[in-house]
């Protein structure tokens, strides 16, 4: 790994004193410091004004006009997309504008942003106008890859909005706009420079491009464009560290406050109440999957749904806790559920013990993790969940449906895939820590109805 990083490095610098021999070499032919000063030169002009303290202090300026306006564009970037994915006849209204604005020379904006509000601010508008429209396309892309299972089932948790955004929302999206970034960080130099000197901004880069111009010294001239060439790639690499940086410290915030025990934040869970399904059907867009389904589930009881496969076991699983909406009929009570879906949904970044953490509001770390070990043995919590087996991610989906604060556990396949001792174990997990809730299972496996409690529930239609 070293020594491939070392053979990077000598290439890299091997290529840069290639070019800077042929500049030398084509400053030699030209014989002319007005038309091309040698990098010599041009490190003179740049040791010049550095000992001035001229280089710090303009390309401070110039570095202030592009945090401002890189910054105000990521900040609206983010809820705009989330609004625009929200919102599709928003998004209608607004793209096509972000479009045109996407394509419109920076030059021609710039001469626009002078005639209508004069040169105060321009290279931040300059700037904000050439970094948003990427960002925001970079936000939406993510949001179009979104895991929308894993949105829902913590909203069905009732994990806070805040959490949610922390802990699976900005982790999700952040890949997108660490690459979009990469790119919008060098065009906001460049937007900036080109208002500065278009402008003429005092104390600016752009300006001082612009005086260098007039007074024919064309070595300051390139001397401040090697400045902002390597202050765009600094600043690329800065807020690159930082967004990656984000995400571990969203994911970490996420969590904060949980674990200590005693409360739910301020939820009080409400009365237990029953379940009922009064001409249930539910259809896809083609045929009913539930069809005149009518139930009554009493509080407390424990029900498995044991039909055939493709009987329809997870989509009414999906209609109580809410992620699915009736086509007809009528389906209420037994609400705040914690679910196990059939898929797993995890973040997969994240240990099994903050997995649990972030939906068992009011458990205690110790307890947490006294019931991890029991469901996975050997395995270390805080081993992000993404490098666990099928069957270890199932037993983690478990542990946080039961931890989890709820009137009604909502479990899809539990048991699939476990090995026999993994199955008794999770088996007595879920009698032990039910407490008295509601559930409602699907399974196939007989041995589950018995050792739960759990009477058949038949999804066929009652008349």
């Amino acid at each position: 790994m070293r020594g491939s990083r070392s053979h990077r490095l000598a290439s890299w610098l091997a290529a840069c004193l290639l070019w800077l021999g042929a500049w030398q070499v084509a400053s030699l032919l030209v014989s002319s410091e007005l038309l091309l000063p040698g990098p010599l030169a041009v490190l003179g002009s740049l040791a010049r004004l550095a000992a001035a303290g001229t280089l710090v202090r303009v390309g401070s300026a110039t570095l202030a006009h592009v945090a401002l306006g890189f910054a105000a564009s990521l900040l609206l970037a983010l809820p705009l997309g989330w609004a625009l994915d929200a919102f599709p006849a928003v998004r209608r209204v607004v793209l096509p504008g972000v479009t045109v604005l996407k394509s419109a020379p920076i030059v021609c904006v710039i001469v626009l942003l002078l005639l209508w509000f004069g040169a105060a601010r321009v290279a931040e508008a300059a700037v904000f106008l050439a970094c948003f429209p990427p960002l925001l396309f970079a936000v939406l892309e993510g949001l179009s890859e979104l895991d929308r299972g894993m949105s829902s089932l913590l909203s069905v948790m009732r994990v806070p909005l805040w959490r949610r955004l922390l802990a699976s929302f900005w982790p999700q999206v952040l890949p997108f706009v660490v690459a979009a970034s990469r790119s919008a960080v060098g065009m906001a130099w460049k937007a900036a420079v080109a208002a500065e000197l278009v402008g003429s901004s005092l104390g600016s880069v752009g300006e001082r491009v612009f005086q260098a111009k007039l007074l024919l010294e064309t070595s300051d001239v390139f001397a401040w464009t090697a400045l902002v060439i390597l202050a765009s790639r600094l600043s690329e690499a800065l807020v690159v560290a930082l967004l990656e940086a984000s995400g571990p410290l969203c994911r970490s915030l996420s969590l904060m406050g949980l674990g200590r025990g005693g409360g739910g934040e301020g939820r009080a869970l409400p009365p237990l109440t029953s379940i009922v399904a009064r001409g249930l059907r539910f259809s896809y867009g083609g045929p009913s999957v539930i069809e005149g389904l009518d139930l009554e589930l009493a509080p407390g009881s424990r029900a498995c749904l044991n039909d055939a496969s493709g009987s329809g076991k997870t989509t009414f699983l999906r209609l109580l806790d809410g992620v699915l909406a009736p086509t007809a009929g009528e389906l209420r009570g037994g609400a705040p559920f914690s679910v196990q879906t059939q898929g797993s949904l995890l973040v997969d970044e994240m240990g099994a013990l903050q997995n649990v953490l972030l939906c068992a509001r009011g458990r205690a770390r110790d307890e947490v993790e006294r019931t991890l070990a029991e469901a996975l043995p050997g395995v270390d919590p805080l081993r992000p969940v993404g490098e666990l087996s099928g069957g270890q991610r199932r037993r983690v989906e478990l542990v946080r449906a039961l931890l989890s604060p709820s009137n009604t556990v909502l479990l899809d396949e539990p048991f699939a895939g476990l090995d026999p001792d993994a199955r008794r174990r999770c088996r007595s997990l879920v009698d032990r820590l039910l407490g008295g809730r509601t559930l409602v299972m699907a399974s196939h496996d007989e041995g589950d109805l018995r050792a739960l409690g759990a009477r058949p529930l038949s999804l066929r239609p009652t008349r």
